[in-house]
């Protein structure tokens, strides 16, 4: 379990930061700008909290596998969006921002529903390994 939430944390603190560094400056306005920026540092931050949860969880893991659990299944939709914003982040510097605002909106709904189904993988995987 400590293994998975580090490997997740550190890819979504990795794309966020490869994001962060490959646009400069963001796509879209400034409050656009504000956003994307907002976004990336909560990304960053989430990614950077779950190796220090993978180090939490590593400590005692046969205590806290229930926590670490529940740890992995939060862990994903940072993930989700950082991939979410590069892809945008992609398309918003190749196409109108008219089509990258309807691309980026079904990519959005197909990221929740990839995401929901992600989560339940995840869990019945969880309930396996129990």
């Amino acid at each position: 379990m400590a293994t998975a939430l580090r490997a997740v944390g550190i890819a979504t603190a990795s794309v966020a930061t490869i994001l962060a560094a490959a646009f400069e400056p963001p796509p879209g306005g400034l409050v656009a700008d504000t956003y994307y920026n907002l976004a990336l540092s909560g990304i960053f931050h989430g990614g950077v909290a779950l190796v220090g949860a993978s180090v939490w969880v590593a400590d005692n893991p046969a205590a806290r596998y229930a926590a670490g659990k529940k740890l992995l299944y939060t862990a994903v939709p940072p993930l989700l969006a950082a991939m979410g914003l590069s892809v945008a982040a992609l398309l918003c510097r190749v196409v109108s921002l008219s089509t990258c605002t309807k691309i980026s909106a079904v990519s959005f709904a197909v990221g929740v529903v990839v995401g929901s189904t992600l989560k339940r993988r995840l869990r019945r995987w969880a309930a396996e390994k129990n």
